[in-house]
This record gives structure tokens, C-alpha cells and sequence, in this order.
């Protein structure tokens, strides 16, 4: 596993969806620990520019998206990686994400929770 990934994010931009209230909550917490990186709303002329052909413009995102300082993007659970070493039980989720069968169920479970997340959490309130 690399070392880079269990550390705090330095810098980077976070790509999340601000119209879902489950998003804007993990990038309130997120916030809260992470004040160097960068939150960026899904529909913004930036993310369109960092996301380039990942963008699907008129819809809603599939998932989050980071992006490290040299430009690498990585979506879905991994694009909270960078923030795991600080928070609860984020060493042992990075732990376990080295074993292939828990691998696939945590990507199934974050992709179970974003295709539903509008009927289980609802929308965000925020503009």
C-alpha cells in the first residue's frame, strides 16, 4: 500500500455533489479536518475544467472526485483516501481495502449508496 494515501491531504480538490445532503455533510466534516483542500461543487466551471471528458454536464454526478496536487484524478471511494488517516477507523478501512473480496464489497457499497443517496438522504438545501 502506498504511504502517500494513509497521510493527511496536504492540498488537493475535492469534487462533490451539492445538491445531495449526504455529500454536503461529508464535506462539512471533511472541512472541519482538512482546512487546505479545496471543495469544490460538482456543477462549477472548475470541476468541469479538472474533470474534462469525465464531466457529465445536465446530470448528476456518479461520484466523488479528488484531485491531488499533480492533477491525478480518482473517483468514487478512493477520492477519500487522502482523508481517511484522520478520521475513525480510516486505518483499518485502508487495512482491509488491501484484500480483494473486501475491496469489491466496500465499491459495491459505495456505489449501492450513491445511486440511492437522493431517496435515502434527500436534496440539499444549499444554492
Amino acid at each position: 500500500m502506498n504511504d502517500e494515501i494513509s497521510r493527511q491531504p496536504r492540498s488537493g480538490c475535492l469534487i462533490y455533489d451539492s445538491h445531495c445532503r449526504l455529500c454536503v455533510a461529508v464535506k462539512r466534516k471533511l472541512e472541519q479536518r482538512s482546512t487546505c483542500v479545496q471543495y469544490l461543487p460538482y456543477d462549477s466551471q472548475d470541476a468541469i475544467e479538472y474533470l474534462g471528458s469525465r464531466h457529465q454536464s445536465g446530470s448528476r454526478p456518479p461520484m466523488a472526485y479528488w484531485i491531488d496536487e499533480k492533477g491525478t484524478v480518482v473517483g468514487g471511494l478512493e477520492a477519500f483516501f487522502p482523508f481517511l488517516h484522520g478520521l475513525t477507523s480510516g486505518k483499518l478501512l485502508l487495512f482491509f481495502w488491501r484484500f480483494r473480496l473486501c475491496r469489491q464489497a466496500m465499491t459495491a457499497g459505495y456505489e449501492l449508496v450513491a445511486r440511492y443517496r437522493y431517496r435515502w438522504f434527500g436534496a440539499s438545501e444549499e444554492p
